[in-house]
């Protein structure tokens, strides 16, 4: 965070975020922690508004370990270059740069009709492509049962309907208790969890009406 944080403050950029998947870490900056005065002050150092974003770590999330084993190489390289545009880098790390075929069986299904052009479309703001992301691979902070994977509750289970573990799979399909919603918004009771990658915008409707 601190060398992250120090670059930018030398470096101009008209939108500045850092991602960490140190979940502690961005709690520990919105405490105010007196551990990370150091990282806090580099912070203050630099210009205009900086956004910091919680991600996922590495598990079962496509894309990730290859990027991690990119950026371990980039640190042994000797000698420096002139700066070179956010698009170029884009376009480089898109060529170079391939997710791996998915095995996990929920990715799998959530993102069997996935469409970026339909994620453009309907997801408008960093949070909730955000919030996407996470339901896509059913870690989301918000489901009971990823907060007790991660020690943060006592219990896994719905707390809408008390039957089983409210993960993205029962959140989206099962619960009994979001029934008349999703029927409204999809059209129907139980649909498949092919919508977390088909219709992020309706997906989103059904968040923020029982996760927010």
């Amino acid at each position: 965070m601190t060398i992250a944080a120090n670059w930018l403050a030398t470096n101009k950029a008209e939108r500045k975020l850092i991602c960490t998947d140190s979940q502690s870490l961005t709690q520990a900056l919105t405490n105010n922690s007196p551990d990370i005065l150091k990282v806090l002050g580099c912070l203050n150092n630099i210009p205009g508004r900086v956004t910091i974003q919680w991600v996922p770590a590495h598990i079962d999330i496509p894309g990730n370990e290859l990027a991690d084993t990119a950026a371990k190489e980039a640190t042994t390289l000797e000698g420096t270059s002139p700066p070179i545009s956010f698009s170029t880098v884009k376009a480089v790390a898109s060529r170079m740069i391939k997710d791996p075929e998915l095995t996990h069986e929920f990715i799998m299904r959530s993102y069997s009709k996935f469409s970026r052009k339909t994620d453009r479309e309907e997801i408008h703001n960093r949070k909730d492509g955000a919030l996407i992301a996470q339901l896509r691979t059913d870690h989301c902070i918000r489901l009971a049962s990823y907060r007790y994977r991660i020690g943060k509750d006592q219990e896994d289970t719905c707390p809408h309907c008390h039957l089983e573990a409210e993960t993205a799979d029962h959140w989206v399909r099962k619960c009994p208790a979001h029934d008349a919603l999703r029927l409204s918004i999809f059209g129907h009771r139980t649909p498949g969890l092919e919508v977390l990658g088909s219709q992020p915008g309706k997906v989103l409707k059904l968040a923020r009406a029982t996760l927010l």
